[in-house]
């Protein structure tokens, strides 16, 4: 009988050495997964921009104008859910603020959106084109703000 608590705790040394996923680390990979999925629904954005740009350039891309901007329409309201990688880099007590303020852009960037739709469905071309430049001009600076270039 002398055997069996170094034999137990032969067995139950793996039990307990086992690696677990510690609590930061399962934050970081949740944090990471959305921020892909944050990027990759901005990228679907950026390409829609891009064919939207193409389809206004006459009033007979109106339809498809219509079709990309449902698109960045979709994207765009997922995205005001989610939260910029780059949240994570401020202090707890700016995070709230920052996390507001790249909700409400979002909020305007889809308020510009909207404006761009009714211009397509009155035809108003010299409105399109206003509503375009506005939603476009956007981009900059919110880019600069929420997504900063690696090495910024």
């Amino acid at each position: 009988m002398r055997f069996v608590p170094p034999l137990l705790a032969v067995l139950l040394i793996p039990a307990f050495s086992a690696p677990r996923p510690c609590p930061l680390q399962e934050q970081r990979e949740k944090h990471e997964k959305l921020e892909t999925e944050l990027a990759g629904r901005m990228e679907k954005i950026e390409h829609a921009l891009k064919r939207l740009r193409k389809d206004l350039k006459d009033t007979n891309g109106y339809p498809a104008a219509l079709a990309a901007l449902a698109e960045i329409q979709e994207q765009s309201l997922v995205c005001k859910l989610l939260v910029p990688a780059s949240a994570a880099e401020r202090s707890e007590s700016e995070r709230g603020a920052f996390v507001t303020s790249y909700r409400r852009t979002m909020v305007d960037f889809l308020t510009r959106q909207l404006e761009l739709e009714a211009a397509l469905l009155d035809q108003d071309a010299e409105a399109v084109k206003s509503a375009f430049e506005r939603l476009r001009a956007m981009e900059d600076s919110s880019h600069e703000r929420f997504a900063p270039e690696e090495g910024d």
